[in-house]
């Protein structure tokens, strides 16, 4: 295993909900489910070119895992400015929806959390890794799981091209907060998920996040923060204070609550926020 590569734990593993195209698409992420493959596309900004991977300074490299939220499910298309990148496959990108790397051909949180990180001074480049898999469940996510995968192979990448995470950026749940999955599951499996990030060192983030089509989940919010208090990861954004009023059929965000999403992540990853015990 290459150098900067993820230590996993032993966590469950099963099949997520998910929409499966039955063939691969070139550039498309595979996640084996013994004798067939599942195939969920994440290369639909077939119009974006590739640059020169930031090289100098004080670099962000940010790798996203989760559903549908932090993935390119939001209602606006948004585009970066030009010291944000996308690491896909090896090439950096322009940060510009949808993001290369997730599942969706819509907008996400990530191209304006971007510019909010990158006005705070603290960096001079910021390196987005984006692998959500809108849907996916925690299991699937957790070391040994269908989508584990996912995160090993950016990784890997990143430590070919002599590049390491700095964050790990995570929200998931509302797959399980909606269908009032068992919680302490849940827990384990979050946590499991949690230590094989942290053991990369780099710093990770997890945020609040049940709601989809109905009111939070207390149990699954409250397995969350379990997680988060056993491994010392970092809390993210409480992604539930979002009304379903702003989220496109109830559980993907119109263009306000992309904007409010993009400066809670950014806050969440703002020298303050380690400051004020939030880690």
């Amino acid at each position: 295993m290459l150098a900067g590569a993820l230590v996993f734990f032993a966590g469950a593993a099963s099949q997520p909900t998910l929409l499966k195209l039955r063939r691969a698409t070139s550039g498309a992420a595979m996640a084996s489910t013994g004798d067939t493959a599942t195939v969920y596309r994440d290369n639909f900004n077939t119009g974006v070119k590739p640059v020169s991977c930031p090289k100098v300074g004080n670099i962000m490299v940010a790798v996203i895992v989760g559903q549908s939220n932090v993935a390119n499910h939001g209602a606006a298309l948004t585009k970066a400015g030009p010291r944000a990148f996308v690491f896909y496959n090896g090439l950096c990108y322009p940060a510009e929806d949808p993001l290369l790397g997730s599942t969706g051909q819509g907008g996400s949180v990530w191209p304006a959390f971007a510019d909010r990180v990158l006005a705070s001074g603290t960096y001079d480049a910021v390196l987005l890794v984006p692998a959500a898999v809108g849907g996916s469940r925690m299991e699937a996510w957790a070391p040994g799981g269908v989508l584990s995968a996912r995160i090993e192979q950016r990784v890997s990448a990143l430590a070919q091209a002599g590049l390491e995470p700095t964050h790990f950026l995570v929200q998931q749940g509302e797959a399980e907060g909606a269908q009032h999955s068992d919680a302490k599951s849940y827990q384990a499996n979050a946590t499991a998920l949690l230590f094989s990030l942290k053991a990369t060192g780099a710093d990770v983030i997890f945020a609040t996040a049940t709601r989809c089509m109905g009111e939070r989940n207390e149990s699954i919010r409250k397995a969350q923060s379990a997680a988060r208090e056993a491994t010392g990861s970092i809390a993210g954004p409480d992604a539930d204070q979002i009304g379903i009023d702003r989220k496109v059929g109830g559980c993907h965000y119109d263009a306000t609550a992309q904007v409010e999403m993009s400066q809670a992540w950014a806050s969440a990853v703002s020298p303050t926020a380690y400051r004020s015990g939030r880690r």
